[in-house]
């Protein structure tokens, strides 16, 4: 079991939660296994707790090592806390569900849910250092479909490795660990190790104003998958940077020629566009990048955890409980049947028997992780067993197949008996004991005629034992591929397939969303379109305003609901603005010629900044915007780039992309990051800030 010298002590009672084992520690927490005592359930809880700052006093609470770290600490604090909230917006499958925030000795406690399973770098330590492509096409589409949603919002994970994809034994892969806390923490220290991971990190997150985005993220996956390739990860974005920068060549293997005896050239393409050094060169969107990882010809395959390894004590017995103890319940247990012979030592009321004589069976009844209040879960290191564990019984198969075995054997034994014999099984037996003895008595067939009704019985039931087994098999492999492809018509097929459909209401409820998300999208689509067709509102038919009410009414909780309905507001002011000004009639008036007409003096324009065009009364004023600094590589070329971007409701800045520019590619870089320092007076709309997109034209001088 891992410990930690920072660790709390298991058993410490946090609000409802009881704390258990350390799950892992970093830099900058630690994770403790719980249990929710109100609902007598099992909870990850992530604790702030950075070694580099802090430390646990006497009493458990978390104090700064000295009065110079104590802002350091509630600068790092206050992000742990913003990215606890910004994931509890999430319900997304593959990103990881915090469900409640908590403040307590000092610190923060993000309380997530359990999720039974193991790391990806952990999977492929126990079961081999690479993955083969269907695999590896189960595992990152889905982690992609997450990505898409965060990157949504406007949030990057900044930390993609293996050990912070996590496999589940149910439900596919899922984000974890987000590094917004290590970046603010080593932003604010100026530590390189907090900021980056290398053979991981794109070039940009070496710095802490460098220019991150989806496009970060995309390296960083990229590189996972080539760990998950190869068995190590691509060269480091620094030692790349160095060699780059004296005109040498750049270490980095490509994909496209070490794996091409394995591997798709459609896979080995997309990891090589995602590890471009440059950002411009690799893919912008996590959408674009699916969609090419798509045309692998390989079906993806989901990763199946071993059977063996999926124990989670604390499931049955609580986290107080050590994981060889029988649980302290009064419900029966379930039973194991030990065959028979003395190298099994038996249990009678919880005590050992040593009078078992040779070919006796024993029933044992022990805690087992296949009855009735089990989930079959597997988490690192509950696996462990040592000399007092209890023995497993034979699986429900294997005991039902027994069963047929002596049923048979009894059935052979009346049949071949003569007449007359005595029945031995006791007095309340007296008469034909099976089935098919009952039938061969009431037919008086011949002994051949039973022995071959025998044998039809027991091949009819071992018949319908496999079939069962083969459906019920088949329906899971249906789910797995429903889950993977990811669309409604994959989970219709399955609803359509499927026997004994054990996850119908899953696959029913993830047709649901998907078909909403569809129309969703439909939505923004035709209000985007009814946008650009100037059709803002009734009496046009249909309106803008008309399918934002509809969007709105739908997805209420859309991200993008805010942006729509500002840009609707912007081209409506828009349009009040073209519209024509009423000229009324100027009255006459009879200037007498002794009148001297006055010289009016005209106030002078304000003047823009260099390198801006003047704002419009819908355009946000610039509050911070240092000049952009002219490359060295430009050699006295003049030029200029249009940068469009989103000015938040905070005035900064985000969403950058490169619109036009002359000379091309010469400026784009400089540009880019002159805007992303750039700080505006906040868009008011109605006394309420708004987020505005913004076009500038950008010019540069030697």
């Amino acid at each position: 079991m891992a410990t930690h010298a920072s660790a709390l002590a298991v058993g410490y009672k946090l609000d409802e939660y009881l704390i258990g084992r350390l799950l892992g520690h970093g830099g900058f927490g630690l994770t403790y296994l719980a249990q929710d005592t109100n609902l007598n359930s099992l909870v990850a809880i992530k604790e702030f707790l950075p070694q580099e700052f802090a430390i646990r006093g006497p009493h458990s609470e978390v104090i700064p090592k000295s009065e110079f770290d104590a802002d350091s600490y509630k600068w790092g604090l206050d992000r742990f806390k913003e990215e606890a909230r910004a994931l509890a917006r999430f319900k997304h499958p593959n990103i990881v569900r915090v469900s409640r925030l908590l403040e307590s000795n000092g610190t923060a406690y993000m309380v997530m849910d359990f999720e039974p399973g193991m790391t990806l770098s952990q999977y492929l330590k126990r079961y081999g250092a690479t993955l083969e492509e269907d695999v590896l096409l189960g595992m990152f589409l889905p982690v992609l479909d997450g990505l898409e949603a965060l990157h949504r919002l406007q949030l990057v994970h900044r930390d993609i490795k293996p050990s912070n994809i996590y496999v589940r034994a149910y439900g596919g892969p899922m984000l974890i660990d987000f590094g917004a806390v290590r970046q603010a923490i080593g932003a604010q220290s100026r530590n390189l190790t907090s900021l980056v991971t290398p053979g991981y990190a794109p070039i940009e997150q070496y710095s802490s104003d460098g220019r991150q985005g989806a496009w970060s993220d995309l390296y960083a996956l990229g590189a996972s998958i080539y760990y998950c390739m190869f068995g190590h990860a691509p060269a480091d974005a620094a030692r790349r940077s160095a060699a780059l920068s004296d005109a040498g060549d750049d270490p980095y293997a490509v994909a496209t020629e070490r794996g091409r005896e394995r591997y798709s050239k459609e896979l080995l393409e997309c990891v090589d566009w995602a590890l471009q050094f440059r950002v411009r060169d690799r893919p912008q969107t996590a959408h674009e990048f699916r969609e090419k990882l798509r045309t692998s010809p390989v079906k993806p395959h989901a990763i199946e955890l071993p059977e063996s390894l999926n124990e989670v004590p604390e499931l049955q017995y609580g986290v107080m409980s050590a994981p060889t103890q029988p649980a302290a319940t009064n419900r029966p247990q379930p039973t194991a049947l030990l065959s028979g012979g003395v190298s099994a030592p038996g249990f009678s009321g919880g005590h050992a028997r040593t009078d078992l004589m040779p070919g006796e069976s024993t029933v044992v009844s022990l805690p087992t992780a296949r009855g009735p209040d089990s989930l079959n879960p597997f988490i690192e290191g509950s696996s462990r067993q040592d000399a007092t564990q209890v023995l497993r019984g034979p699986s429900p198969l294997q005991r039902l197949m027994a069963q047929i075995k002596r049923l048979k054997a009894s059935a052979l034994a009346a049949l071949t008996a003569p007449q007359g014999t005595p029945n031995t099984q006791g007095p309340n037996t007296q008469g034909p004991n099976t089935l098919t003895s009952r039938l061969t008595q009431h037919l008086k067939e011949p002994r051949s005629v039973r022995i071959l009704i025998t044998a039809v019985v027991v091949l009819a039931v071992l018949t319908a034992i496999l079939i069962y087994s083969r459906r019920v098999g088949n329906d899971k492999d249906l789910y797995a591929a429903a889950v993977s492809a990811g669309t409604a018509a994959a989970y219709q097929h399955y609803l359509d397939s499927c026997h004994g459909c054990a996850q119908r209401s899953d696959a029913q409820a993830a047709i649901a969303q998907l078909q909403k998300a569809g129309q969703v999208a439909s939505l923004q689509s035709s209000f985007r379109d009814l946008l650009a067709r100037k059709q803002l509102r009734a009496p046009a038919d249909p309106s803008a305003d008309g399918v934002l009410h509809e969007l709105e009414a739908l997805a209420p909780d859309d991200g993008h609901l805010a942006e729509d309905k500002a840009a609707l507001v912007m081209a409506l002011k828009e349009e009040e603005i073209r519209k024509p000004a009423v000229r009324r009639p100027v009255p006459i008036r009879r200037v007498s010629k002794a009148a001297v007409p006055r010289k009016t003096s005209s106030r002078p324009q304000p003047r823009v900044a260099a390198g801006f065009p003047a704002a419009g009364g819908a355009q946000p004023k610039l509050k911070y915007g240092p000049p952009p600094k002219y490359p060295s590589d430009a050699k006295g070329v003049s030029g200029w780039v249009d940068v469009e971007f989103n000015v938040n409701v905070d005035g900064s800045t985000s969403d950058m992309k490169v619109v036009a520019s002359n000379p091309p590619g010469v400026f784009d870089d400089a540009a880019l990051h002159a805007v992303h320092s750039w700080i505006f007076v906040p868009y008011t709309v109605n006394g309420e800030r708004e987020r505005k997109r913004v076009r500038m034209r950008i010019p540069f001088k030697p």
